[in-house]
């Protein structure tokens, strides 16, 4: 009897050490970084036998109706995508899990300052960021100053309301 007994435990103890942690992330990502998020997930499964990411790729478009959807049912992935300006929206309605205990504060160190900010919601971290989208005005500076919107210093002069240039 004993050494059923040990066999089982031995058994059972065998299937634990083979068991998997799975995770499932949910991406919107196509084309050029699409195929580079995918590599990096097969690279880390590669380099991980005891953990699978699976990817899910949702059309852009769909994913946080999905997700909102999977949410309200109680089967969201365990990892999502997700733009930053949409982050408190779903924090403040408790769908996000928050990672302070998580990420290191040397991992964060890594980020700017600004952007790591933007990553949390009363206080809380509930994403790391993966990217930014950076909005940005180019101008030709010499059409600029032969239009006479410029100032001495060679600045460009902003229109604000209310006001002419």
């Amino acid at each position: 009897m004993k050494r059923l007994l040990v066999v089982t435990l031995l058994l059972a103890f065998g299937l634990l050490a083979l068991a998997k942690t799975t995770i499932t992330v949910w991406t919107f990502f196509s084309g050029g970084e699409g195929f580079l998020v995918t590599e990096l997930i097969k690279r880390f499964n590669a380099e991980n036998p005891d953990i699978e990411v699976i990817e899910q790729i949702v059309e852009w478009g769909q994913l946080y109706n999905k997700l909102t959807t999977a949410i309200a049912a109680g089967d969201p992935p365990d990892v999502s995508v997700m733009h930053l300006a949409l982050l408190p929206d779903f924090a403040s309605r408790g769908a996000l899990t928050a990672l302070d205990k998580y990420i290191s504060k040397e991992t964060l160190q890594d980020y700017v300052p600004e952007i790591a900010a933007k990553a949390r919601y009363d206080g809380k971290l509930y994403a790391v960021p993966f990217d930014t989208h950076p909005l940005v005005l180019y101008y030709n500076k010499k059409l600029l100053k032969e239009a006479g919107l410029v100032d001495a210093k060679g600045e460009v002069l902003v229109p604000r309301l209310g006001t002419n240039c």
